[in-house]
């Protein structure tokens, strides 16, 4: 588990393959709920809330763009792939093993925001969506600040033609993000955090966080079994959160 270091006053933290119980021994910390695994969800996800001391509030992640406000009564496990709060000590929270987590905060710290952008998420407008929320509710010049968590590396994300043109009906720009398979006949190699990235420089957007480039490799969820889930790599595997709150 790592915290996240961004511009804004609050609070990310990262979880991890392993919860290092003490200097001997450590857990396997899913905190999916319908992996397939042995680890328990449930209780990792009570350790966790003990860890970092405030309410988490999960989603179930459907790869669309449903977007929910959270409040301190809002039930878990609400549909939604993005989720924000005004309230303290009130943790959004994205779970991932190979898509992209996505904080988002304004220089106030007034609201906080996460999104789930896996490939579809970015097609369908996640990103846009999350930033419309935010200017919608504190005024069209905020300044937006965005932090992006670990997810598949450009090396490992293979796709096909179909997923390159469903991204490239969104933003002509997406093709940047896009490396040709020079094996495989209409198979590509798709870059997750430059296509998020390339979306929010066009939004206006630059003050970025965090994952900001796909060179950095010990981000990438595929590449470091040690220490991140990935479903592309393992298939049935576990769940990593990124959480985010405003402190009192």
């Amino acid at each position: 588990m790592f915290t996240g270091l961004w511009n804004i006053n609050s609070r990310i933290v990262q979880t991890t393959r392993y919860w290092q119980l003490n200097d001997n021994q450590s857990i396997e910390f899913n905190l999916g709920l319908a992996t397939g695994l042995t680890s328990d969800g449930h209780e990792n996800r009570r350790l966790l809330s003990q860890k970092i001391g405030v309410d988490v509030k999960y989603l179930q992640q459907v790869h669309e763009c449903q977007a929910l406000e959270l409040q301190h009564h809002t039930p878990q496990n609400c549909v939604a792939d993005i989720s924000w709060t005004t309230q303290k000590e009130l943790a959004c929270c994205i779970l991932t093993a190979d898509c992209l987590p996505m904080v988002f905060g304004d220089p106030n710290a007034k609201i906080i925001l996460v999104a789930h952008a896996g490939w579809r998420g970015l097609a369908g407008g996640v990103v846009d969506i999350a930033v419309d929320i935010l200017r919608t509710l504190l005024g069209r010049q905020v300044s937006l600040s965005v932090w992006l968590g670990p997810c598949i590396g450009k090396h490992y994300f293979q796709v096909g033609d179909e997923v390159r043109q469903a991204l490239l009906d969104s933003s002509l720009k997406a093709q940047e993000a896009f490396y040709i398979d020079t094996q495989n006949a209409g198979k590509w190699y798709a870059d997750l955090v430059q296509l998020a990235i390339l979306k929010l420089h066009s939004l206006g957007i630059h003050q970025i966080f965090g994952h900001t480039s796909s060179q950095l490799s010990t981000w990438c969820s595929y590449g470091n079994p040690e220490k991140y889930f990935s479903h592309r790599r393992d298939q049935a595997t576990g769940r990593m959160a990124t959480l985010a709150w405003l402190p009192r």
